[in-house]
């Protein structure tokens, strides 16, 4: 139907508050309060990407030459949504977390319905693969599975370091790709002398250095930071820092509306699994990890790293596209290394750089594929070669290896 997810969000969270038994008005202001933070969210997230237009466009003009088209994790999604899997896997993978969570296998219920394109994109790639809609079926359950019990993992960092009580980090391609990378590199510091002790956070920062260490100032002088880097004239320079110190601070506050309608859904879906589940059962809400971005560590990393991906972007040998869409999309990506390192910039930058290397390589190694499943799925891409942010997920670059070895492409 064409229905965005902001649009569709407060629906979904009407429809599962109505199955969860809470009354209908409550229920209705819970989905709307979920949907208004999610826009507003959207919006300061959008005001950000065109704060940092003149950035991007003086990075942008020296990615000429490339044969991939990073067409971006939108288009992946839309392709994900029409292919014939999602009218069977969403109702399917939802109705299997609800028995898992009535026998007692999981905490999460997977609230994050649009977020199953990452689970859709996995799904539809084993299908050009293996041209099997039975191995796509079962690949999709098994991740929806997968999913959620990392949502069981995750579950305890996420409310320690963001506050989000009652809910949990629910997708995928985060849990299981970008958590591990950060993981990994926490470890390789841990065993580092001088290294591991190192720790920029924004806390201690605001603790020792007082108006130096505001969210709001950190904003104004990264963004200043920016502006000069890329040559920028003096009025454009002021625009972005402003604007940046402005995002700092509206991210924050938009994550907390969306919570507001979140707390009321958790508590509703709290009554209701103490009857279905039990009493005591403790449950936990999937969401989007984009509920991260409102952290100030994340959105300080996101902006270091905008210079640094297109530096790796230029310079590493085989990668075959200029990471134009990756940019935009880097505090989601930070707001993840942000929970893995405790809000250490140090650590979430090295982590992200590590992190971007291997989303590099993963996208130029899965483009065949996504082109080819692109191209099923019906969209008009035309003779471009193309690749997509959701596309390096592990599990896709596994597949993609295993037919590769099979010679299935």
């Amino acid at each position: 139907m064409n229905i965005n997810a902001v649009v569709l969000l407060p629906f979904m969270i009407f429809g599962l508050g109505l199955i969860f038994r809470m009354k209908a008005g409550q229920a209705l202001k819970a989905g709307l309060m979920v949907g208004i933070g999610f826009q507003g969210l959207k919006l300061v997230v959008s005001f950000m990407t065109t704060t940092l237009a003149p950035v991007v466009a003086y990075y942008q003009g020296a990615g000429a030459g490339f044969t991939v088209v990073d067409v971006g994790w939108q288009t992946l999604a839309a392709a994900a949504w029409a292919t014939p899997f999602a009218a069977l896997v969403v109702p399917l993978g939802f109705v299997l977390n609800i028995i898992l969570l009535k026998v007692g296998f999981t905490k999460t219920l997977n609230v994050d319905i649009w977020d199953y394109w990452h689970i859709l994109t996995i799904s539809a790639i084993a299908y050009v693969i293996f041209d099997s809609y039975i191995i796509g079926i079962v690949i999709a359950l098994l991740l929806s599975v997968i999913t959620e019990k990392m949502g069981d993992v995750v579950a305890k960092p996420w409310q320690e370091y963001f506050g989000f009580e009652g809910t949990t980090g629910a997708i995928v391609f985060h849990s299981t790709t970008m958590l591990p990378i950060y993981w990994a590199v926490n470890w390789v510091i841990d065993k580092i002398p001088g290294l591991r002790k190192i720790d920029i956070n924004i806390d201690k920062i605001a603790q020792k250095y007082g108006l130096l260490g505001d969210p709001a100032v950190i904003g104004l002088l990264v963004g200043a930071l920016m502006g000069i880097m890329t040559k920028q004239d003096v009025p454009t320079i002021m625009s972005i820092a402003v604007g940046i110190s402005a995002v700092m601070i509206l991210t924050g506050r938009m994550v907390s509306v969306m919570m507001t309608g979140l707390t009321q859904f958790s508590n509703g879906a709290r009554v209701w699994a103490n009857k279905f589940l039990g009493e005591g059962k403790e449950i936990y809400l999937g969401m989007d990890y984009a509920l991260g971005q409102g952290d100030n560590a994340a959105i300080s990393a996101g902006i270091l790293m905008i210079p640094i991906t297109v530096f790796l972007g230029l310079i590493l040998p085989g990668n075959k596209f200029f990471p134009i869409t990756l940019l935009a999309n880097l505090i989601v990506y930070t707001c993840v290394g942000a929970m893995a390192t405790k809000g250490n910039i140090f650590r979430l930058v090295i982590g992200s750089t590590v992190l971007v290397i291997f989303l590099l390589y993963a996208q130029t190694f899965m483009a065949p594929l996504v082109t080819d499943m692109m191209i099923w799925a019906g969209i008009d891409i035309g003779d471009s070669m193309v690749t997509a942010g959701g596309s390096a997920n592990f599990f896709a670059v596994l597949l993609g290896i295993v037919g590769k070895l099979l010679g299935k492409w």
